[in-house]
């Protein structure tokens, strides 16, 4: 992988910043561009996370409140706030606050979109996970102002299962479950039909020594992983990774497996979002990759200021070390699978850029979808949104959901009949 640094805001920082360079300089094509500057919290920022569809963006705060922000074609307004002593300029994109999550009691520490994007998880060291209806927004409508037509949002669901402090939260890709992950050394499996506890899972956490600042779970692209940090085996630090299967409470055998390699406790764990075909032998990708079992890929991200990068059908991870002089807090994937950023402690972000000699080529939506109506039937073509309602599967890849929606035309044009 190619690796490149980029001075950052330490990680405690007031404002967070959206830091995009998708056409960088030629002149400078090292040197991000800074889009926007976003300084509506009044506390430390733990936690960004953009929407599946792209159209929100989630803040999440030491000042108990996650913030959700839509992006406007309207011109930028100046930058600059509480905290943001050192902004420069005008913001180029304008982002603009449209809802305003408040109910927390203490520090918001993660936070994870539903698959459809019409509701939000949000976890605190208060010990709870909170659930929100995130309502749609038009921020192009006549007069809208910001500030104007934000929406107080109230939680739709109170999650109450944790006796200690919740440090992490993952949504399931298919919708049926929502992990959280504790200072209580659980990680509880939730049904989102019915906001019921199906499972706490304990066994890889019960040795824990360490605490760590986040205890980020991830759900693996195609919903058949969940990977757990901060677990312990052999008294070695570790992430746990769990099968779908033994996220019911009717599993009680199937054993997690352990991914080695960390130094120190594991604190943030992110599956890549797409999912690569397989390789034959002499490299090339095969050409029919829906019959068979696609690539994933995970990174880990620990204490020791070190990111293990982890193939499937690899028995080594690639491992970045000597990145950070602190702990990695957060990992994020771009949307096309090759891209990894890492942020820490010390105040940098580190982007590392892979090709499909890493990673192999990426399946194409068709063969996604045929993968996942393999894993889980034609009927999970419909899921739950959260609420018990009916949604579209996995409309994150906006690529998958276009194919969707000619898919059930044409299904509505056959079931039409013919006037003549």
């Amino acid at each position: 992988p190619v690796l490149e640094e980029v001075t950052a805001p330490p990680s405690k920082s007031t404002v967070p910043k959206i830091v995009i360079s998708p056409a960088p300089s030629p002149d400078e094509p090292h040197t991000p561009l800074l889009l926007a500057t976003l300084s509506n919290h009044t506390g430390a920022v733990n936690v960004v996370r953009w929407s599946n569809g792209g159209q929100f963006m989630a803040s999440g705060s030491d000042d108990y409140s996650a913030l959700i922000y839509s992006h406007s074609e309207q011109a930028a307004r100046p930058s600059g706030g509480f905290g943001d002593a050192q902004a420069a300029g005008p913001n180029i994109e304008n982002w603009t606050r449209v809802h305003l999550c408040q109910g927390h009691t203490s520090d918001v520490m993660d936070l994870a979109w539903a698959p459809d994007d019409r509701r939000l998880a949000t976890c605190s060291i208060d010990n709870t996970v909170k659930i929100w209806r995130v309502p749609s927004v038009d921020p192009e409508g006549e007069g809208h102002s910001g500030m104007a037509h934000q929406l107080l949002l109230v939680p739709e669901k109170t999650l109450c299962g944790h006796r200690n402090w919740v440090k992490g939260v993952a949504w399931d890709p298919i919708g049926r479950y929502l992990v959280s992950a504790s200072e209580d050394k659980t990680l509880v499996v939730w049904r989102t039909k019915d906001w019921e506890i199906e499972k706490k899972v304990t066994a890889p956490f019960r040795k824990q020594t360490e605490q760590t600042l986040f205890l980020r779970p991830s759900f693996s692209a195609d919903a058949s992983l969940v990977c757990a940090a901060n677990a312990v085996q052999s008294s070695k630090p570790v992430a746990a990774m769990l099968g779908r299967a033994s996220l019911s409470v009717e599993d009680t055998e199937t054993p997690p497996t352990y991914l080695v390699g960390h130094q120190a406790p594991i604190v943030a764990t992110r599956f890549n979002p797409m999912m690569f075909e397989p390789k034959k032998p002499n490299g090339k990708s095969k050409s029919k990759a829906a019959s068979n079992k696609p690539v994933g890929c995970l990174a880990l991200g620990g204490m020791d200021g070190m990111v293990t990068v982890w193939v499937t059908n690899s028995l080594r991870p690639t491992i970045l070390r000597d990145l950070f002089t602190s702990s990695v807090t957060d990992l994020a994937w771009s949307r096309d699978g090759f891209s990894l950023v890492a942020a820490s402690q010390s105040g940098q972000i580190l982007v590392a850029s892979f090709t499909e000699a890493d990673f192999g080529t990426p399946m194409t939506p068709e063969a996604r979808e045929t993968h996942l109506r393999t894993l889980y039937g034609a009927d999970t073509a419909i899921g739950t949104d959260g609420g018990g309602g009916s949604r579209n599967f996995l409309i994150e890849d906006p690529r998958l959901a276009q194919i969707q929606h000619e898919q059930s035309q044409r299904h509505l044009l056959q079931r039409t009949p013919s006037v003549t």
